[in-house]
């Protein structure tokens, strides 16, 4: 009877993780850039029937007893979006492999498909949340003409006389399974993972840029709303078991 207060407690915590997870899927289904995760379920410890148990049959042998069950995030799905134009000049796609590089706050390198950048006030380009794009600089960003400029396919940035401005880095980790999600469409590599990047590991093979374009995200929306009703059924399940077995304890308790 304790077994199934637990089962329907852990089931309705599972359900609602999962449909945390649904819900970020819904709310960045217009996020450029963005990667689903997707979240499981995995089975909690099974107690085995014993001899004084109610038998399941005659046949059935190795009988156990499930305590509930747990969501766990599996892997995050980096199947590319769309590649959809765009009227802003710093918009850059990435067609096919490879990561665009952003510097967060304290210096450490993080990887994202989202490619909608501008120029900051000191003439860098910048994500949305100031975070700086990966560039080598031939030309020091403060003294780039103002307006638009050429990014080439290879990422070179390309000023008047297509004089080459800098060169945008492109990296690949070695596993992307290994990337740890920081929100926001950014993955930080994992300790001392292999991340190889366009400049120095030019036969590596990394996706040609595109600008005045944007990766889409690769949430389904259709897919998310379905996942999201079944999900609800899934609580709502749980949550009715555990009233019954409630009901049931009480039950006993009031004949006692």
């Amino acid at each position: 009877m304790f077994n199934g207060l637990k089962i329907g407690q852990t089931g309705m915590n599972t359900a609602q993780k999962v449909m945390d997870n649904v819900a970020d899927k819904i709310a960045n289904g217009s996020t450029p850039g963005y990667k689903k995760a997707q979240v499981g379920f995995q089975e909690l410890l099974r107690n085995e029937m014993g001899g004084q148990e109610v038998p399941l049959g005659q046949s059935a042998t190795g009988s156990s007893v499930g305590i509930g069950s747990r969501a766990v995030r599996q892997k995050t799905d980096f199947t590319p979006g769309a590649i959809l134009p765009t009227e802003g000049p710093w918009d850059l796609a990435l067609e096919g492999d490879g990561f665009f590089g952003v510097l967060l706050e304290n210096g450490t390198l993080a990887l994202t498909r989202n490619g909608a950048f501008q120029r900051g006030a000191e003439g860098m380009l910048t994500d949305s949340q100031g975070h700086p794009l990966v560039v080598d600089e031939a030309v020091p960003a403060a003294a780039w003409p103002s307006g638009k400029l050429t990014v080439t396919a290879e990422g070179r940035i390309l000023g008047e006389g297509n004089a080459v401005l800098g060169q945008i880095l492109r990296f690949a980790p070695g596993n992307v399974d290994e990337l740890i999600p920081l929100g926001e469409g950014r993955f930080l590599p994992t300790a001392g993972a292999d991340v190889r990047n366009s400049r120095e590991n030019p036969e590596t093979s990394f996706g040609p840029i595109r600008q005045g374009a944007l990766e889409s995200s690769n949430a389904d929306a259709l897919e998310s709303l379905t996942e999201m009703i079944v999900t609800q059924r899934a609580y709502q399940a749980n949550a009715k078991s555990l009233t019954t077995a409630d009901e049931m304890l009480e039950a006993i308790n009031t004949i006692l």
